[in-house]
């Protein structure tokens, strides 16, 4: 993958996003995929337990590119602040900055 962040390995395959998807309810979900567009679609579907009930839902933030245990760490970074913290992080924190002051063993 080709990037012009000289924060990041060139080498380093980084096709993850992080996403928060606002719901039906005003509620907000937060994910990552290596597919944005499909996994969009298999929440709208029904096909997963949070969202199933709150449909529709669309995409209300995205942040990329991660590895799948970078965006795993950021997922559950996420996953514990407040509605009003997660579009304010995803949107401006320097996840890539963040991610280099943590081990490896945190990562997966």
């Amino acid at each position: 993958m080709v990037t012009d962040d000289p924060k990041l390995d060139p080498d380093v395959k980084r096709d993850w996003v992080v996403y928060l998807l606002v719901c039906y309810d005003a509620t907000l979900y937060c994910g990552v995929t290596n597919d944005l567009e499909r996994r969009v679609k298999v929440h709208n579907a029904g096909r997963v337990k949070y969202t199933r009930s709150r449909r529709p839902v669309s995409v209300f933030a995205t942040r990329r590119p991660f590895t799948k245990g970078e965006a795993l760490s950021v997922e559950y970074e996420m996953k514990r602040q407040d509605r009003s913290m997660k579009r304010k992080i995803l949107e401006t924190f320097d996840w890539h900055e963040w991610i280099k002051g943590r081990s490896n063993e945190e990562l997966r």
